[in-house]
């Protein structure tokens, strides 16, 4: 078996994006997806939204990654000719206890150095958004948010990281990881890697972790029987996707104002023309359940 210097764990957006950045040095790097495609789990299913990264608590390296990550977008999408549209989003607010979130938020965002926010008061909401309810008391705008097509950009990004030499070997789903020592008893003397994935053993020195929501099973394989401080509660949302004669209802990405419950259901445009409105939310057992109510 040949040793790899990099393996990674799954295909989807994170996965894909590391092969695309370790394709640019001179390593041997092995992506294992188990799915017969890359983007096969909630990578081709979500919102498709670059956010601004108001939300996102202050000092967090959320916070920080996802301003920057957004801001990378730009360069990345244009070079790998995937689509993205720049479209502002709105937090909509329907009562003064909103207002005062959407200032939160507002403050927030200007912490976080998010480009482009403002607060608008109900007669300038109305004016970009007229199919808006007029019961509507202001929102917060973000002028610094886009969508993309995010299978798109998970191609892309396996595309070039299998020109550049990196390998995807689909339909490979790791069964079990070993860590193999020097010498076999001095456990400080790491040596490498050992994966079963699809039938196949794999070598490597570094071991990437990029499986989303089954993340935590395959770090249970890392453990080998040790205790995983580490619990998933998986949830599964729908959304319905609108034709495209709905498309034009809204220029924005518009959001509901956020409760101790969630961030409720959105409203936004796609890059294709059509308007995707949700998600539901239901818990799954497991990340293969994912799709079943």
């Amino acid at each position: 078996m040949e040793l790899n210097d990099v393996i990674i764990i799954g295909c989807g957006i994170i996965g894909s994006a590391v092969a695309f950045e370790l394709s640019k040095y001179n390593l041997k790097v092995t992506v294992l997806e188990k799915s017969n495609d890359v983007a096969n789990g909630a990578s081709k299913a979500n919102s498709a939204i670059l956010h601004g990264g108001y939300d996102c608590k202050t000092g967090t390296k959320m916070a920080e990654l996802n301003v920057k990550g957004s801001q990378l977008y730009k360069k990345l999408c244009s070079d790998l000719s995937v689509e993205r549209r720049e479209i502002p989003s709105l937090v909509l607010a329907f009562s003064e206890v909103e207002m005062e979130t959407v200032k939160e938020l507002y403050e927030r965002g200007i912490c976080n150095k998010v480009e482009g926010l403002k607060i608008l008061d109900k007669n300038e909401v109305l004016k970009l958004e007229p199919n808006i309810n007029p019961e509507i008391s202001g929102a917060l705008y973000c002028g610094s948010s886009a969508i993309i097509n995010p299978w798109e950009m998970c191609i892309a990004f396996s595309e070039v990281a299998v020109t550049n030499g990196v390998h995807v070997e689909l339909d490979s789903e790791v069964t079990q990881i070993d860590q193999i020592y020097e010498d076999g008893k001095n456990k400080n003397k790491f040596s490498y890697f050992k994966i079963t994935a699809g039938g196949k053993e794999y070598l490597t020195r570094y071991l990437i972790n990029a499986s989303g929501a089954s993340g935590t099973e395959v770090y249970d394989l890392y453990l080998n029987g040790r205790e995983n401080p580490y619990k998933a509660e998986l949830a599964c949302g729908q959304y319905y996707v609108l034709d495209k004669d709905q498309g034009n209802l809204v220029n924005s990405v518009i959001f509901c104002c956020p409760t101790k419950k969630g961030k409720g259901v959105l409203v936004a445009p796609t890059v294709h023309g059509n308007l995707i409105v949700g998600p539901d939310s239901y818990l799954v057992d497991s990340p293969d359940s994912v799709g079943t109510v």
